[in-house]
């Protein structure tokens, strides 16, 4: 069975991307972990982020949690997290911060 990590699972295309997994690969085929800041339906199992928590501290756990699996190992990694801003673009190094902290760590 091939396990899939999809972060970003819980939007509009990570929702398509792991329906097109169970699709193609059938339900006995595939094992899909989920990384967002919601639960997904689509999903086998979900490990939720928190934006009101230290990033440093929730990767930890969810790195934790991970290596509790008997087969802590994934054959394939996808990320389809990010795109939207909250608080619109700012500019300057407000945008930047808003940027990482959206996009980038989500995946970490």
């Amino acid at each position: 069975m091939k396990r899939i990590l999809v972060v970003g699972s819980s939007g509009a295309l990570g929702r398509t991307v792991l329906r097109t997994l169970k699709q193609r690969l059938g339900s006995t085929g595939c094992e899909t972990t989920s990384i967002d800041f919601s639960n997904s339906n689509c999903a086998d199992i979900n490990l939720l982020l928190d934006g009101k928590q230290a990033w440093g501290l929730q990767m930890k756990g969810i790195q934790e949690t991970i290596d509790m699996e008997p087969s802590p190992q994934f054959d394939a990694i996808i990320h389809v997290a990010g795109g939207f801003i909250p608080g619109g673009l700012g500019s300057g190094v407000e945008h930047v911060e808003n940027s990482l902290s959206t996009n980038l760590f989500s995946a970490f």
